[in-house]
């Protein structure tokens, strides 16, 4: 796709091409690079669905069920946290992943069998291999996809940590659909609301989805729906105060409907129409929601222009928002408004203080700091204890038969949600010691410091012992056999006797009877004391492999204190960077309000005029903005009406026109890269 092909196309880039020259003239960076980005959006033809949501809400199984390949994206373990999973139509058919060597910098591109997916780009993989892999590439041949689209498959960002937050954000620079995934067994979270409100300043076009409508019923999966709405309303009254522009996305995005699925009867229709029964498929396909989702993907593709005009709108209207409250600022200073320049002033004064106190904030630092490290040691060794005790009394149990394989996986397990545990518990610390000290320096606390904590290396490769012993021991195993024997063969004698078989019993043939009576016991209490040798030993390589020197306590408490010892010296750079700049933002603004509150009043009128020039030009631009998202939302709602149906989407469309060159700019719109792309602005769009 180049320019749009439509006149309110056309329109949309005029308008977003003004904007463009508006923010170049302020010197708003940040403004230009945001709106160059979107420009770059319109010489890809592509659609682009991220799919979203928090752990085990089963957005890999959805992608699965969507395009038919039950089984190809992982779906016991979540994707890996720094990588983007993508789907798309190609042939031959492949999988490929995108490595990196962390020393060199040099990246390569390998095929893998698709089998191995989980292995480079799941949580489930060898993590010293996983973070290697920065992309994944999913090539398959599809109906759907072949019309352009890819599906992303992103981490967890419910619960998240910021590090899943920020890959997922990253997918949605490039989106033009966010498939927002919930699930019907579970109430959506504030932290799964507050992402999609973030995510709704990047991107317009939403599909709000709800999975696993199979486990409950018609009425418990509308009514979870309905709470969905409520919720994203409720997060909306909230934000009215701070935040009308993010209060009035959500609310938006509160009328929209939420599409029920199931993957699983989507998966179960599929088996059955593979058996013949065609009925029953057709059944459980349309009760399994996945072809309304299909057709929801299906219409945003066929509306990809207006998608990405409604997302360039959506830009467009955040950056006119930051404009319009700088220039309130200053028209408040004109006006004589010393209350803006005593704020300033006395935020500056506190800054003041805090550089002032450098050494007592440094000295904060260092006391939380060494109180974490401490910490750290008490709560690994309270964690492993706990590990080693509850495997204690598993080898002490005499009704449960001892399996090394077994304990190994569960070990594993063991070991990694300890080290979940002990993640959390300093993240937690951290940031307490942050947020008490940056509230003190009046600063805003940065999230993250502490990064993705990894399972340090080497806590897979526990010692596998499978067979502890294998000789036959002369005095353990020899002589109980004979004297037991020699008892089993009295035994035998008697009882041939008593039964009248023979009157002078068996003689020695009873003995040998006996012998092989006796084989079987003997060899279960050797089992038995083997069993006991193994829980002995296992005891003692647990507890050396955990508290030995070498032990992991070693290794879990080396990690932590590591990890802390970086982030403080993060810590440190980003308080002093950031007191430094700030210092220097606020002695600007300060000057820049004195002057204004100090200058003459014919100097006060005209610089007022300015100001109120610049506020009229704002709002009449927002009014522009305002009629343009109407018109594309209209747009958009007759491309989205009704409820799609498979066929649809089911066949490749036709190629679109070749479209006009870029609109330039006109007289009114200074020149600059017509930004496009979509990433907000649709209202009425489901999804």
């Amino acid at each position: 796709m180049a320019a749009p092909t439509t006149k309110v196309g056309q329109e949309v880039l005029r308008h977003a091409n003004k904007l463009h020259g508006m923010v170049s003239a302020a010197g708003n960076e940040t403004a230009v690079q945001r709106l160059e980005a979107e420009a770059k959006r319109w010489s890809e033809a592509g659609t682009d669905a991220v799919f979203a949501g928090d752990v085990k809400r089963g957005k890999s199984s959805l992608i699965n069920a969507v395009i038919g390949r039950y089984g190809l994206l992982p779906v016991d373990a979540d994707v890996a946290t720094a990588v983007h999973l993508a789907v798309h139509d190609g042939t031959p058919e492949a999988v490929r992943v995108t490595r990196v060597d962390h020393e060199t910098g040099a990246t390569t591109v390998e095929e893998i069998d698709p089998a191995r997916l989980a292995d480079f780009a799941s949580m489930s993989g060898d993590q010293e291999v996983v973070a290697t892999v920065t992309a994944a590439e999913v090539v398959v041949q599809d109906p759907l996809l072949a019309r352009g689209l890819t599906l992303v498959d992103t981490p967890g960002v419910g619960g998240m940590t910021r590090g899943h937050r920020d890959i997922t954000m990253a997918a949605l620079q490039r989106a033009d659909v966010l498939v927002f995934v919930v699930s019907c067994s579970e109430p959506v979270s504030l932290t799964e609301l507050e992402f999609l409100s973030e995510a709704s300043e990047r991107i317009g076009n939403v599909v709000l989805v709800a999975t696993r409508a199979d486990l409950g019923t018609g009425d418990t999966n509308d009514a979870m729906a309905e709470d969905v709405r409520r919720r994203i309303g409720v997060l909306a009254d909230r934000r009215e105060t701070d935040d009308p522009a993010a209060a009035r996305r959500l609310r938006r995005l509160a009328e929209r409907p939420v599409v029920l699925t199931s993957s699983y009867l989507a998966e179960q229709a599929a088996r059955r129409l593979e058996r013949g029964r065609v009925e029953q498929a057709a059944a459980m396909r349309a009760e399994s929601g996945i072809d309304e989702l299909i057709g929801r993907l299906g219409q945003a593709v066929d509306a990809r222009e207006n998608v990405r005009l409604a997302n360039l709108l959506q830009l467009v209207s955040v950056i006119t928002n930051q404009m319009e409250s700088e220039q309130s600022d200053r028209l408040r200073a004109v006006d004589g408004d010393g209350s803006v320049e005593e704020e300033l002033r006395a935020r500056s004064e506190e800054l003041e203080r805090a550089v002032g106190a450098q050494a007592r904030w440094r000295g904060v630092l260092a006391n939380g700091i060494s109180r974490m490290q401490t910490g750290a040691g008490r709560d690994v060794s309270r964690e492993l204890t706990a590990v080693r005790d509850h495997y204690r009394e598993l080898f002490d149990s005499k009704d449960v038969e001892l399996d090394i394989d077994a304990f190994s996986v569960q070990l594993q397990q063991s070991l990694v949600a300890a080290w979940a545990n002990l993640s959390n518990q300093v993240s937690t610390q951290f940031d307490g010691v942050i947020n008490s000290l940056m509230e003190e320096l009046t600063l805003e606390a940065e999230p993250g410091l502490l990064g993705e904590f990894e399972m340090p290396p080497g806590i897979q490769d526990m010692t596998n012992r499978r067979d502890l012993t294998n000789d036959f021991d002369l005095l353990d195993d020899a002589l109980p056999l004979a004297t037991q024997a020699f008892s089993f063969g009295n035994i035998a004698n008697a009882l041939v006797g008593v039964l009248g078989i023979a009157t002078g019993g068996l003689g020695l043939a009873a003995y040998g009877i006996g012998a092989a009576l006796s084989g079987s016991i003997v060899m279960l209490r050797r089992k038995k004391r083997e069993q006991r040798q193994q829980a002995v030993e296992m005891q003692r390589a647990l507890n050396e492999a955990l508290f030995g020197q070498e032990g992991i306590v070693r290794e879990f408490t080396t990690e932590l204190t590591l990890r802390i010892i970086d982030a403080r010296q993060s810590l440190e750079v980003m308080i002093e960077d950031r007191l430094t700049a700030r210092r220097k933002e606020l002695e600007t603004q300060r000057r820049e309000l004195q002057e204004l509150l100090r200058s003459e009043m014919a100097t006060r009128t005209s610089t007022r005029a300015e100001v109120e020039r610049r506020l009229g030009e704002l709002k009449s631009f927002r009014n522009d903005t305002d009629r343009l998202v109407a018109e594309v939302d209209r747009l958009l709602e007759q491309a989205f009406a009704g409820t799609p149906t498979p066929s649809s989407t089911s066949e490749p469309v036709a190629d679109e026109p070749v479209p006009a060159e870029p609109v330039a700019a006109t007289d009114e719109a200074p020149q600059a890269p017509a930004p496009a792309g979509a990433a907000v602005g649709s209202t009425a769009t489901t999804e």
